[in-house]
């Protein structure tokens, strides 16, 4: 059986392991073979074991190369590597979300003319197999929705808020000290992260590839401990949920009942639900923060590929969901504006809890109504509330 030869390109930790893996593989029996990495000088040391290229054309020109793992970080140096791997006719492999939220869809339709893999298996939930369940299992089925909690150091963060009581801020800093986070994790909190992550989830599932960059998503920022103490009453848990339903996409702060699955998702987890008419809603979920998790996720696509696994195959589906007519939503204000929201003839108030601190009166209210979100942030911003007030959203089932 043929061995295929992997080349890796990128200086990260990721690409140790991934290489490590492959090679033990490779004593297994396995049909791939190791054949080198390219990663910048300053980083040889990291490598001294393993056989590295002077450049990354090297391995893309390599005719001992038939799968280029793009590792890369940044956006137009992993294109320009991936662009031309494709080129060459060489399966691209890679964990640059957000080089191929910005791309994807040119290199998608040059991996179709050269018919070689582009796999992208890593980029959303790790080793969690959830774009290759897309492309196998629920072809042939009308997906309704997907949504999930994609990001491990938002689940992170959150987590530390509710047990220890902490800021935020204080929450992060916690995430990345123990490795979970980056040293700038705006793109986390912010919902850019979730973002990319469910645009490519949309365009397996739906066929449609999307203008990320005109996508807006709602941060966590404005999120305070008296919010997490108010849901722990109300019987719920906060989560940075990105969902599509075939229709658009989006990021946003939301509840979850605490019994349910995703409400349950906590720590360095991440779920997802695929919704199908056919198989109802299935539940996926695993760490997606740890090295491992992502290297073992490239491997996984390595193989399928070295087993002879066909491409995958993007089609245009037919958004079978409805859109939905009323939202639910958690609004907290302070005692002086609770009036505001009690005589507002378009908010139906479901259910409402208080809390003290320093003497302070805060309320949250559940509220349903048929505005848009934005309609209603408006409203409470020039709705001329005396203090400060948190939006955020309430699943619906």
């Amino acid at each position: 059986m043929k061995k295929f030869g992997i080349g890796i390109l990128g200086d990260s930790k990721i690409v140790k392991l991934l290489a490590e893996q492959i090679q033990h593989r490779e004593d297994q029996g396995d049909p791939v073979h190791f054949v080198a990495l390219a990663a910048s000088s300053d980083k040889a040391d990291m490598f001294n074991h393993l056989n590295m290229a002077l450049e990354a054309d090297e391995i893309i020109e390599s005719d001992t190369v038939d799968i280029v793992v793009v590792c890369t970080e940044g956006v137009m140096n992993a294109y320009d590597q991936a662009r031309k791997a494709l080129e060459f006719g060489k399966h691209v492999v890679t964990n640059n979300m957000t080089m191929l939220a910005a791309h994807g869809e040119k290199l998608w339709r040059l991996a179709e003319d050269k018919n070689v893999h582009l796999r992208f298996e890593a980029c959303a939930m790790g080793s969690v197999p959830v774009f290759e369940n897309i492309f196998t299992h629920f072809k042939g089925q009308d997906i309704q929705r997907l949504y999930g909690t994609l990001n491990a150091t938002c689940n992170f963060a959150l987590m530390r808020m509710k047990d220890k009581g902490e800021k935020l801020t204080d929450a992060l800093s916690d995430a990345i000290e123990l490795g979970y986070a980056e040293k700038d994790p705006n793109v986390d909190i912010s919902g850019k992260d979730s973002l990319f992550k469910m645009a490519l989830l949309h365009t397996s599932a739906f066929g449609e590839w999307l203008n990320v960059g005109q996508k807006p998503s709602d941060s966590l920022e404005g999120l305070e401990p008296v919010d997490i103490q108010l849901c722990q009453k109300l019987a719920m848990n906060i989560k940075l949920l990105a969902q599509s339903n075939g229709h658009d996409i989006s990021v946003a702060p939301t509840l979850f009942e605490e019994y349910t699955q995703m409400g349950n998702t906590t720590g360095t987890l991440t779920g997802l639900v695929i919704e199908s008419t056919e198989s109802g809603p299935i539940f996926f979920c695993g760490h997606a923060a740890d090295y491992d998790s992502i290297a073992s996720a490239m491997l996984s696509d390595s193989m399928k590929i070295a087993f002879g696994h066909k491409p995958w195959k993007i089609t245009k589906q037919k958004p079978t969901a409805s859109r939905e007519k009323m939202g639910a939503y958690y609004i907290r204000v302070m005692e002086p504006d609770s009036d505001k929201i009690l005589n507002a003839n378009h908010l139906h108030v479901l259910e409402s809890q208080n809390m003290e601190i320093q003497g302070q009166n805060y309320i949250a209210y559940i509220v349903e109504t048929g505005m848009p979100k934005n309609e209603l942030s408006n409203f409470l911003k020039h709705g001329h509330l005396s203090h400060s007030y948190y939006l955020m959203n309430v699943f619906k089932d």
